[in-house]
């Protein structure tokens, strides 16, 4: 049970690094401006990241940074995350004006 015990730390430990790296966003883009993103945005937030892993990868091959490679993964999970608010959020906001359309018209 030894190994299951260290990966359930891990991944606790792993998201809460996640949210503060999404706290971290929220803070240095404003909450406001990441909710009206559009999906191609954020896929393109989250290839730039992936890029940046792929080159924090090929610095830890050549011995230069080695916990970069943690960090971009990080952050391309906290990005994945917003992704996943934004698209929620907006999904509801269509949902909820269509209701009120809905409403309007009886």
């Amino acid at each position: 049970m030894q190994i299951e015990d260290d990966i359930e730390i891990l991944q606790s430990e792993i998201h809460l690094e996640i949210a503060q790296e999404r706290k971290a966003q929220d803070d240095k883009f404003g909450i406001n401006q990441l909710i009206k993103l559009t999906p191609h945005q954020c896929l393109s937030i989250l290839v730039e990241e992936v890029g940046e892993m792929s080159a924090a990868i090929n610095d830890c091959r050549f011995g230069i940074g080695k916990d970069s490679y943690e960090t971009e993964l990080i952050q391309i999970a906290a990005v994945a995350i917003q992704s996943i608010v934004v698209a929620r959020l907006q999904r509801q906001s269509i949902e909820l004006q269509e209701s009120s359309y809905d409403f309007e018209k009886s």
